[in-house]
């Protein structure tokens, strides 16, 4: 049988590679979020040193209801110095993992 294909929109959000055997993701730099970020997978989530997760105007606009970052990886998230993710509503969720967060990392 075929290993499983990332679903499309989650293997461009991982910018540094997806993994479709274990649903492991990684951000290298920052990730397309145009009207907002809701992603999940049954792996981790390492986002890099200074990578910004943030929504790319003008879907930033709080009028319109502002911008949603919602990550589920249930094998846990792990985010690195320097990382900010910036949103009107942030949801890190970890099922089966911890979420890690550097001392220098901003939600």
């Amino acid at each position: 049988a075929d290993p499983p294909v990332a679903p499309p929109l989650l293997a461009d959000f991982c910018t540094g590679g997806y993994d479709n055997r274990t649903g492991d993701c990684v951000l290298s730099r920052a990730p397309n979020c145009s009207a907002g970020c809701e992603f999940h997978s049954a792996g981790t989530l390492l986002v890099r040193e200074g990578v910004v997760v943030q929504c790319l105007r003008p879907c930033y606009d709080y009028s319109q209801g502002g911008c949603r970052i919602s990550l589920h990886f249930a094998g846990g998230i792990s985010l690195s110095a320097g990382v900010r993710v910036i949103g009107s509503t942030v949801d890190l969720s970890a099922s089966a993992g911890a979420i890690v967060v550097s001392p220098t990392a901003r939600v």
